[in-house]
């Protein structure tokens, strides 16, 4: 069943929408396109309502096939995108997701198989704005680690989700915590966070602090020894 809030979203956008035989002949197309289940395609008009006022084929299917083209991607690829990040559907690929990508790939050289990746692995990318979201949480990662342009890129690379994350609100705070509890140098931290970028993303104090407890505790461990141990195997 719908929550209210799902069903006030749908009864906004159905006071605009196109005729009943419009809407189904539409979502039906971008249900084949996508060969998607009855339970997706649910999901997605929740998720991004708008959809049911646009036309298949001059609309969505024109927008996902030239992102499709512009990056190469498999149908396979393009589906697993659409479903992590439905939104882009609403978006204009000429006014959004094509310069977000263009820059994206001026800021820090990345090619275009990179960019690639990276979306396919993090499509949530598309919706990010990157004056006000990606390039600030990036600045702040590459000056708080002192990293080049260079370890920024790979970084990247390895772990896309890093350009999601809030500096102020999550980043610092794990890489602060992480720093004090194991008493990393400034260039210790830096070489733990290139070797495992994954670490930022943990939640120190409900992941990471209570394995780096037991095995101290379990092992006799002292800082040295379990440094050794974090750099050997990262987040554990």
């Amino acid at each position: 069943q719908l929550g209210k809030f799902n069903m006030d979203k749908l009864h906004r956008q159905l006071l605009f929408c196109p005729p009943k035989d419009k809407i189904e002949a539409s979502l039906d197309g971008v249900k084949q396109y996508l060969n998607l289940s009855e339970a997706q395609l649910r999901k997605m008009v929740l998720s991004v309502p708008p959809i049911i006022g646009c036309n298949f084929d001059s609309n969505i299917k024109q927008k996902l096939d030239r992102l499709q083209d512009c990056m190469k991607l498999s149908n396979e690829e393009l589906r697993k995108i659409v479903m992590l990040q439905p939104s882009i559907i609403a978006m204009s690929f000429d006014n959004n997701i094509k310069p977000k990508l263009v820059t994206m790939k001026e800021f820090l050289a990345f090619s275009d198989d990179e960019i690639k990746k990276m979306v396919v692995r993090h499509p949530a990318i598309l919706s990010l704005n990157f004056a006000n979201n990606i390039k600030p949480t990036l600045d702040a990662v590459q000056d708080h680690l002192n990293l080049s342009n260079e370890e920024v890129r790979k970084m990247l690379i390895h772990k896309p989700q890093i350009i999601s994350y809030d500096f102020d609100g999550n980043i610092k705070p794990t890489l602060d915590a992480l720093q004090g509890f194991l008493k990393l140098s400034k260039e210790e931290l830096q070489s733990l966070v290139l070797n495992f970028p994954s670490i930022i993303g943990l939640n120190f104090n409900y992941n990471t602090k209570p394995k780096f407890e037991w095995l101290q505790l379990t092992f006799n461990l002292d800082r040295d020894e379990m440094l050794e141990l974090v750099q050997k195997q990262g987040t554990l």
